[in-house]
């Protein structure tokens, strides 16, 4: 707690960036590949990053946080601060990508956290999330990553 307190803002968000950068996957883009759920930008790495700079930047709240899940997390931080709201969209799209991340380990037995490009799967993921079609899928994927990656950067940027 006594370090916690004693960090100051610019710190604590250099060193989160920094160990953000060392987490970026190498290899996102080539092959088959389109979305690493958890290490693309906009991915649940940086909804989790988010979290712990608005936690570690407010020492008072981080007794409160620590233990908790990240769902908890965004909620109590989201009422108890009026300028947070955003948090309730972030706490979506936690629940989204990690929908995702599921249905990808449990239906096509993947532990990757990949998206792997294919027309058969986004069909089945669109479907087992209630969306109409795999363009509906590909665009809320792409709305929630975009969504996280500029709160990422308004508070890390």
């Amino acid at each position: 707690m006594k370090r916690v307190k004693s960090e100051n803002e610019g710190n604590i968000k250099r060193d989160l960036v920094d160990m953000r950068k060392k987490l970026y996957p190498k290899s996102v883009s080539l092959d088959r590949y389109t979305f690493n759920i958890k290490k693309s930008r906009g991915g649940l790495t940086d909804i989790e990053f988010i979290l712990q700079y608005l936690i570690l930047c407010n020492p008072d709240l981080y007794k409160k946080c620590i233990g908790n899940n990240i769902i908890k997390n965004i909620n109590f931080l989201a009422e108890r601060n009026s300028k947070l709201k955003e948090l309730y969209k972030l706490k979506d799209n936690f629940s989204f990508l990690k929908k995702i991340e599921l249905l990808n380990q449990n239906i096509f037995n993947n532990t990757l956290p990949n998206i792997v490009e294919d027309e058969k799967r986004f069909l089945i993921f669109a479907k087992k999330l209630g969306l109409k079609n795999k363009d509906e899928f590909l665009k809320k994927t792409k709305s929630t990553a975009t969504f996280n990656q500029n709160l990422f950067d308004k508070y890390l940027g």
